[in-house]
């Protein structure tokens, strides 16, 4: 029998377990329509996982036992900070999406030169970090940061710097690297300057292969890459 997953808190309050988060109440009441009875997983986004058993499902709130606790050891054991250029219509929330089922840890919006859209809508962008972290069942919630100028994101992040771009190598590989932070760039690409400005900050030039790759796809497959430590 399959058990839903929702990373929320949960709370002791006047001696029983809770849940009051009104978006996962608002799921588990009227979406899925759970019942008492019914076991569900709760994560605290930080690797613990608790089985609870619902005792009441209400409009406002979930009353529920807990069952028991377990360390979630489902993320991948290199910490990607994916460091990406915010992309036109909804590209951008498709690799905020995809990159957290992959396991990125932190998620940089970054504005380049020929960045188009300089904003993103933080809210929405949680939502669905939430929902994919759950939907993947990760243990970790990655973190998202508040969009970043490129020429300052170099001090503000760990290296190796992993830098996708044509001209760079292919099946290269960042041996025994415990985090790494992976760039992706706009729809119109890397300035020189940039690519000038990564190398001197000691940038490994990665290239995904001579296929052109869309924005996206390029930070959908290099995230999966750098999880996997094979950039």
């Amino acid at each position: 029998m399959k058990r839903h997953k929702f990373v929320t808190p949960l709370i002791k309050r006047d001696g029983v377990w809770v849940i009051e988060d009104p978006v996962v109440v608002h799921q588990m009441y009227a979406v899925l329509h759970l019942s008492a009875g019914e076991e569900c997983v709760i994560g605290d986004g930080s690797g613990m996982d608790t089985l609870v058993s619902l005792v009441a499902v209400e409009k406002k709130k979930v009353v529920c036992d807990v069952v028991g606790t377990l360390e979630n050891t489902n993320d991948p054991q290199i910490a990607v900070t994916l460091c990406c250029a915010i992309l036109k219509s909804d590209h951008f929330v498709d690799v905020v999406q995809k990159a957290t089922e992959i396991g990125v840890r932190t998620i940089v919006p970054l504005i380049t030169a020929r960045t188009i859209k300089k904003d993103v809508n933080m809210t929405r962008l949680q939502t669905i970090i939430r929902e994919a972290a759950e939907q993947s069942n990760r243990g970790i919630l990655p973190i998202l940061e508040i969009p970043v100028l490129f020429k300052n994101v170099f001090s503000q992040h760990p290296s190796p710097f992993v830098f996708l771009t044509q001209g760079g190598e292919e099946k290269s590989i960042v041996g025994g690297a415990a985090q790494l932070t992976l760039f992706v760039g706009p729809e119109g690409g890397w300035t020189d300057e940039e690519i000038a400005m990564a190398k001197e900050r000691g940038a490994l030039m990665r290239s995904l292969g001579k296929l052109v790759l869309r924005a996206e796809t390029a930070a959908i497959t290099g995230s999966y890459l750098g999880c996997h430590g094979l950039l």
